[in-house]
């Protein structure tokens, strides 16, 4: 996938500023391969009746912390507050305690933030 963005027009006519977006599949609800220098996070099933499942591909080695928070922004759970290494890493957590809802995952890896909308049922 490309986007095209036209930006500020001059002289020479306008300028404009191509992003290239790569395109992830996966057969199921797993996600695909994805390339280790990127930092990607995957929340599936979603929608979740049982056990959720937090993927997160690390750039590099940080500390990593997973909280879910409700849609009134109160904190329901942190899921992972620890260091890990660079690469795949999965976390699960049982949301069968959690009221129907939808409720966002946020993932803090060193300087890198993320944020996942999970709907419970």
């Amino acid at each position: 996938y490309y986007i095209r963005v036209a930006g500020a027009s001059n002289e020479e006519g306008v300028v404009f500023l191509t992003l290239r977006l790569p395109t992830v599949t996966g057969s199921d609800d797993r996600p695909a391969h994805t390339l280790p220098s990127t930092f990607v996070i995957h929340a599936y099933p979603n929608p979740v009746a049982g056990q959720l499942a937090i993927s997160v591909n690390l750039k590099e080695h940080a500390a990593v912390r997973i909280e879910l928070f409700d849609m009134l922004g109160r904190r329901t759970a942190i899921i992972a507050d620890d260091a890990h290494p660079a690469g795949e890493h999965e976390w699960y957590f049982d949301a069968r305690s959690l009221r129907s809802g939808r409720y966002f995952v946020r993932v803090m890896a060193g300087d890198e933030v993320g944020v996942r909308t999970v709907t419970v049922m």
